[in-house]
């Protein structure tokens, strides 16, 4: 069991975490590694330490998960564009081999389903354009037989673009 006075450490590294939250830009890097310290100045395994340490210890170590689970992710997405060889461009959308692993085979069908969610945002015609593009590799032909003009086409091409940046956790 924690002793009260670890417990009211720890509530005055949250309470400065909190304020420090208040000061960041949503969405930002910085948010989301002041909640992960939130989480991990909760943690019972942690030895007791005097708040101004703590809270360091804290921030440093949600630094460090927070990018070393971004750099995975992108290390996923660069195995699996590799094993697949995935292009999202002008030219379309162009998947040549199959997948040799079931963890990219996972994280295939993850991305894929982050693409299709952000096709549904584009209207109606979304993930029918999504799809026809993944056949067709080509926005023009993807465009004929999806009922949109080539223009649209190419403005899905970009907002498909957006998403996959999304997906890296880079700006797109």
């Amino acid at each position: 069991m924690v002793s009260s006075t670890s417990m009211d450490m720890r509530w005055t590294v949250i309470a400065r975490l909190q304020g420090d939250l208040t000061h960041v830009t949503p969405g930002s890097d910085r948010e989301h590694i002041i909640e992960r310290a939130m989480d991990l100045a909760l943690s019972e395994g942690r030895g007791q330490q005097d708040p101004e340490r703590l809270y360091w210890d804290v921030l440093r170590n949600a630094q460090y998960v927070f990018y070393r689970s971004k750099r995975r992710g992108h290390i996923a997405w660069t195995r699996y564009t590799g094993q697949l060889d995935i292009v999202l461009a002008d030219e379309g959308i162009d998947v040549r081999e199959p997948c040799d692993k079931v963890e990219d085979e996972a994280e295939g069908n993850a991305l894929w389903r982050h693409l299709k969610a952000g096709a549904a945002e584009l209207g109606s015609f979304g993930p029918s354009f999504l799809e026809s593009l993944a056949e067709t590799e080509r926005p023009a032909e993807a465009a004929v037989t999806s009922g949109i003009s080539r223009a649209t086409a190419y403005r899905c091409v970009a907002a498909l673009r957006k998403q996959l940046g999304a997906w890296l956790g880079e700006a797109a």
